[in-house]
């Protein structure tokens, strides 16, 4: 993966020089597919070819383009299917944010359609420890959302609210407290991100 600036350059503080590289086997790794999550961490989809053993694989960066050790433990996935040939061809995050991973498994002159889904927990109700006192409520909600902060500064928030395909469907600044209208909302899972400076806080709620 590379990030650029909007000029066109690499941005030098991604990864290595604005790279981010992963090799998951010795052999060769592919990438078919990316999905970007709510909280800007990127998953490349793909497969894997390690001498005669083909196998579909992901892996996920952070938002500095490091591997996500908390993404299977060493940011990486890969899995076999009764010893065929797996390929992944393309990623798809659902509304309640389990991954699905999608491609075709070759073996014994025919080959088959798959998809696999695996669970996301890592995303599921975050909250950096570099902020505390954040009170979210009440959970889930049909017409209002309440933000609390136990800030005893006048501080200012960068609030975005970000549904499960990744799109911004609120925004606004934010002190101490914010009570915010989401009855237009449709129904189902959604994370709302405070932003202070370097600090970024990302919880989950849900809309009735």
């Amino acid at each position: 993966m590379a990030r650029l600036n909007t000029d066109g350059s690499f941005d030098t503080s991604y990864g290595t020089n604005g790279v981010a590289t992963a090799r998951i086997v010795d052999g060769s790794n592919y990438s078919n597919g990316m999905v970007l999550q709510a909280d800007d961490k990127p998953i490349l989809a793909g497969y894997t070819i390690q001498q005669t053993t083909y196998n579909m694989a992901m892996v996920r960066f952070t938002t500095d383009g490091l591997l996500d050790t908390t993404f299977n433990d060493n940011g990486m996935v890969s899995f076999d299917l009764n010893d065929r040939e797996d390929y992944g061809n393309a990623i798809a995050l659902q509304a309640d944010e389990k991954i699905i991973l999608a491609g075709y498994s070759y073996g014994g002159g025919g080959s088959e359609m798959v998809v696999a889904r695996f669970l996301n927990d890592e995303v599921v109700g975050i909250q950096d420890q570099q902020f505390s006192g954040f009170r979210l409520y009440p959970i889930p909600t049909r017409n209002q959302l309440v933000i609390d902060l136990n800030d005893t500064s006048s501080s200012t928030y960068e609030l975005e609210i970000i549904d499960m395909l990744g799109k911004k469907v609120y925004g606004a600044e934010i002190q101490k407290t914010a009570q915010i209208d989401v009855s237009s909302f449709a129904s189902g899972t959604y994370l709302v991100k405070l932003s202070s400076n370097s600090q970024t806080t990302t919880v989950r709620f849900v809309k009735q």
